[in-house]
């Protein structure tokens, strides 16, 4: 897997270069392009680099105002094993107003997903994989595409107030 998404109800971002560098703090330098967060790692050898994008729906209105409503219609025509489940997601899609993408350069490392999951969890998002698998904030699978449900014991986190 080369791409991974993050998703999250958070009003306040202020914190996130430091969830990002703290999470990243051993193996990588953490630099800005733009409004990128570009990681570099340490090591002398195999060089890696990751890219990860922050998206707001206060700087990105659009974005979720598109977006937000597809990724509700693509888990509304699922047919979820566990109608409740199901409710629980669409209530947690509806919420969302932050969302991270890694990009590696290649394919993610065992390591790198290790730490994708450890940042996710210190954001307290859920995740999207490419085939449409959503992970709790602990990386356990929510709900698989095909409507069938993973291990979690999900529950819906709100946004955050400031």
């Amino acid at each position: 897997m080369k791409y991974f998404s993050i998703f999250a109800s958070k009003n306040d971002i202020d914190d996130l270069e430091g969830k990002i560098a703290s999470v990243f703090a051993k193996g990588y330098k953490v630099g800005m392009s733009g409004s990128d967060y570009i990681l570099q790692t340490n090591s002398l050898f195999k060089k890696q680099k990751l890219t990860i994008r922050a998206l707001t729906e206060d700087a990105n209105p659009d974005y979720f105002e598109t977006n937000i409503p597809g990724m509700m219609g693509f888990y509304e025509r699922i047919a979820f094993a566990d109608g409740h489940l199901k409710d629980l997601v669409l209530t947690q899609i509806s919420v969302f107003n932050t969302l991270l993408t890694v990009e590696a350069e290649k394919e993610l490392s065992e390591e790198q997903w290790k730490l994708c999951l450890e940042l996710m969890s210190a954001l307290g998002g859920i995740g999207f994989l490419q085939d449409g698998t959503l992970l709790d904030s602990d990386g356990q699978v929510i709900v698989h595409p095909d409507g069938s449900s993973g291990p979690a014991d999900f529950t819906p986190m709100r946004a955050r107030i400031k």
